[in-house]
């Protein structure tokens, strides 16, 4: 089972409810979307999107709250990636949207005791779509599934946008889990455009 496989990997899990990290961890290595949330950005934005651009600052943050018949629990966690290498395009007429490459992930999870667990990943995008634009606010479309993001910096040289998201499913055992999370992505200009 998944938690004899990371302790066999060396790494800390406890008895804590495994769904919970399994949770976690599959949506950590998934990029998910529904927008409900606008973090404070600025009202206008200033350079053009359209061209190359490379991932350089990936990172989330968020928690998740499961409610059962007879208890309530909540964990928080984060993740930052490294060893990323992304190309992202942005066309226009069409509008089309591409990111491929990959990076490495390390996810962290804390339970409401304040016990820690670490999840390292490495996911691999391969994402096309249609991308559109309005002063702050982008929106991704890949495989049919909108995500909203805000804006928060748009220069010659740097792109950097927010994903905030609230998702709120039964698991098998009919018990409800609501995700908050939140994503940043920084970019720089980069080959020809």
């Amino acid at each position: 089972d998944i938690k004899n496989h990371y302790l066999t990997c060396g790494f800390r899990v406890k008895s804590m409810k495994t769904k919970q990290l399994i949770a976690i961890f599959l949506l950590a290595t998934i990029h998910f979307s529904c927008s409900k949330e606008d973090p404070s950005i600025p009202n206008e934005v200033g350079a053009d999107i359209i061209g190359n651009w490379a991932l350089t600052d990936y990172n989330f943050n968020g928690s998740q709250r499961t409610l059962t018949d007879i208890d309530v629990s909540n964990i928080t966690f984060d993740a930052t990636a490294w060893d990323i290498n992304v190309a992202v395009i942005f066309n226009e007429s069409p509008n089309d949207y591409s990111a491929i490459g990959g990076h490495n992930l390390d996810v962290n999870v804390v339970d409401e005791n304040g016990d820690e667990y670490y999840f390292p990943s490495h996911r691999e995008i391969n994402d096309v779509g249609t991308w559109s634009k309005s002063n702050n606010f982008l929106g991704l479309t890949i495989d049919d599934e909108l995500r909203q993001a805000a804006i928060s910096e748009l220069t010659e040289t740097t792109l950097k946008y927010i994903i905030s998201s609230s998702e709120s499913f039964n698991d098998e055992n009919n018990h409800l889990i609501t995700i908050n999370r939140t994503d940043y992505y920084t970019f720089t200009r980069s080959g020809s455009n």
